[in-house]
């Protein structure tokens, strides 16, 4: 497995330490390394990107906007390529 080291994931990776021993291999990315992380990628460009400037009236508005940009991403491959 390979996680950003997000608190919780450190936690999980001593837990399938303790279930799983060596079977299961836990990596960590960088500190900082977005364009070794493909959740960034796509999570730059909706946000930075796509819903830079929107104004939603309610947050049921940005939900339905950030839902949309996302379920769009695997129809740009050139966003999960680093």
């Amino acid at each position: 497995m390979i996680w950003e080291r997000f608190s919780g994931h450190t936690k999980a990776a001593c837990v399938l330490h303790d279930l799983y021993g060596h079977r299961v291999q836990v990596a960590f990315l960088p500190a900082y390394a977005p364009e070794v992380n493909v959740v960034e990628q796509g999570w730059g460009q909706t946000k930075y990107g796509e819903l830079a400037y929107f104004i939603p009236e309610h947050v049921d508005d940005l939900a339905q906007a950030v839902a949309h940009s996302l379920r769009a991403k695997p129809r740009r491959p050139a966003l999960l390529r680093f």
